[in-house]
């Protein structure tokens, strides 16, 4: 997709939804733990972004013990594993990446759970994931010990339990089947179903209670299989893990999408947003699955309520300008340029990626004069810096 450079509103915490859990915290309390996410995003988002502030805001020893719980590493291990945390954890850079790529960072939700307080994250960057942020409060500070995807079940503990076991050169059944769950997920990637269904024969019976390798299936499944061969393993999966009820609907519903039944959109969405948060980005799907099912100009209305609350990402605009082309609609298409060309920055490699993304619009005279405009656009801001 052609990059833009854009500026981005400032998350805002606030209007969140409040999940009904044992342990409901103190006004001032919650308060305290909102200021403090506050500060980390506000940081990444800043004109001068400051990838520090995220850096310090883990608790290092207490993500050392996630990672030491996980078995491969001893406690002999501890210092090693604080020492590379130190030199190559770098949460900040991280974020501060996706931020400059055009991340979309919301936040959904706050609960308290078992003491430990949560913060729910959906981060929209061309792609839609969760983050679950994990904090807890020690003599007045607040850290994050760990972060996960709440769909995926995947922490980030996992993954530098992952990363120290190979720089410290130990290497345990429980890492072996790690690694083979990182090939699995690249398979899937790359769209390569056999490959990856066939290395899940490796890993099926050691991996029977991990999360993470159960959702890993239920992903291949909603891209290889029926709707029908989905639920079936979903059935299964909640009997095991109960309280991943998001993540059944989450790859329910991408199936759904891929299938345009748009019935089954809609109620999959219901659930994700009982128990992820209603958030606008369900526009999105619904705008998916209205273009999968063939109905483009119903597409184009989600997109339109979409664009409304979330009015500066280029994506969205994007994904209109597909489904006029589709529509073979001069008009329309032409009239979507425009449109992007009044929000976002010019670059020299927007005439040669719409070019090549839009063959039929070439040899239109309406075409030809957006190119003329742009270029003139692009002059205008070239001359400006």
């Amino acid at each position: 997709m052609k990059p833009h450079i854009r500026k981005l509103s400032l998350l805002l915490l606030c209007g969140l939804t409040l999940c009904t859990c044992k342990h409901k915290p103190e006004i001032r309390e919650e308060e305290a733990y909102l200021g403090f996410v506050r500060q980390i995003v506000e940081a990444a988002y800043a004109e001068r972004p400051d990838p520090e502030v995220f850096n310090q805001a883990f608790d290092n020893e207490a993500f050392a013990d996630r990672i030491l719980a996980q078995g491969d590493l001893s406690e002999a291990d501890r210092e090693k594993t604080l020492s590379f945390l130190a030199d190559y954890f770098k949460p900040g850079q991280r974020m501060l990446a996706r931020v400059e790529a055009g991340a979309d960072y919301q936040l959904i939700r706050f609960f308290m759970r078992q003491d430990t307080a949560h913060v729910l994250f959906r981060i929209y960057n061309e792609t839609i994931t969760f983050e679950d942020w994990m904090l807890l409060s020690r003599n007045g500070q607040i850290r994050i010990i760990d972060i996960s995807d709440p769909v995926s079940g995947m922490f980030w503990s996992d993954e530098w339990n992952m990363n120290a076991c190979a720089y410290l050169n130990v290497s345990s059944d429980h890492f072996l089947i790690n690694e083979k769950l990182i090939a699995i997920n690249q398979w899937i990637g790359q769209k390569e179903f056999g490959k990856a269904d066939s290395l899940f024969t490796w890993v099926e019976q050691a991996t029977a209670s991990n999360v993470y390798a159960q959702a890993l299936r239920m992903n291949l499944i909603s891209q290889s299989q029926s709707y029908d061969s989905l639920r079936r393993f979903c059935g299964q999966f909640l009997q095991r893990f109960p309280e991943r009820q998001a993540t059944v609907a989450f790859f329910s519903l991408q199936r759904a999408i891929a299938d345009g039944d748009m019935e089954k959109v809609r109620l999959h969405c219901g659930e994700l947003g009982e128990t992820l948060g209603y958030d606008p980005i369900f526009y999105l799907y619904l705008a998916w699955g209205y273009k999968a099912s063939g109905d483009l100009n119903a597409s184009l209305a989600m997109l339109d309520s979409l664009i409304g609350q979330m009015p500066l990402q280029y994506d969205f605009y994007n994904y209109q300008l597909d489904l006029y082309y589709d529509m073979k609609d001069t008009k329309g298409f032409i009239r979507q340029m425009d449109r992007i060309d009044s929000l976002f920055s010019a670059s020299e490699e927007d005439i040669p990626f719409y070019r090549h993304t839009y063959p039929a619009m070439l040899s239109t005279p309406e075409f030809k004069d957006w190119e003329k405009r742009h270029q003139e656009k692009l002059n205008r801001e070239k001359t400006s810096l």
